[in-house]
């Protein structure tokens, strides 16, 4: 065993960068390198248009009625943006009245991979009215965003019933959740 250590030993130390062993490289070689791969990065060609100007897709989603669109930033697994939970209605049981948000996220900083809507319905006795508001945000969203709205879709919204499309490199879809109380997601992400 300790045979296997020290061959193992030999091996790493032949093999690492002060060995002598290996040609290295210099350090403009490195940079080009490092040049090339930033290069090659290309956001997908059926993404839609809007999704690749973050800031101007923030700014269109401002106006779609719920408050600004904060500022795309790294918070150190991905790029994300949001507005602040905008509530409507009176308060439910839990003394919270329900709230609805818009979040952008991507793994790159130079593009939208996911838009999201997110309602929580916490007065049940309002569900209606929050589904109504959680469907103008979604389609008001998706116009911003230059994305017609599939059929089907507003009425699955306002029913609370699950939606799933494919359009123009889009995945759309309509989630809903049973948790402590029925709350909905709506997600457009590229594909």
């Amino acid at each position: 065993m300790r045979n296997l250590f020290l061959l193992f030993g030999i091996a790493v130390l032949c093999a690492g960068p002060l060995s002598g062993c290996q040609k290295t490289k210099p350090a403009n070689d490195e940079a080009s390198e490092v040049a090339s791969v930033l290069d090659s990065v290309s956001i997908p060609a059926t993404m839609p248009a809007a999704f690749k100007n973050v800031d101007s897709l923030r700014a269109e989603l401002s106006t779609v009625g719920i408050g600004p669109v904060r500022a795309w930033k790294n918070d150190g697994m991905g790029f994300f943006a949001s507005t602040a939970q905008y509530e409507f209605g009176k308060p439910g049981p839990t003394e919270q009245a329900s709230n609805v948000s818009i979040y952008l996220e991507s793994d790159r900083e130079e593009y939208v991979q996911r838009m999201k809507v997110i309602v929580n319905p916490f007065n049940q006795d309002e569900i209606k009215a929050a589904r109504r508001r959680y469907a103008d945000v979604v389609t008001g969203s998706l116009a911003a965003a230059g994305i017609a709205t599939p059929a089907g879709l507003k009425d699955a919204l306002l029913k609370g019933k699950a939606f799933s499309a494919q359009q123009n490199g889009l995945t759309l879809t309509n989630q809903v959740h049973n948790d402590r109380i029925t709350w909905y997601r709506f997600i457009a992400s590229v594909d």
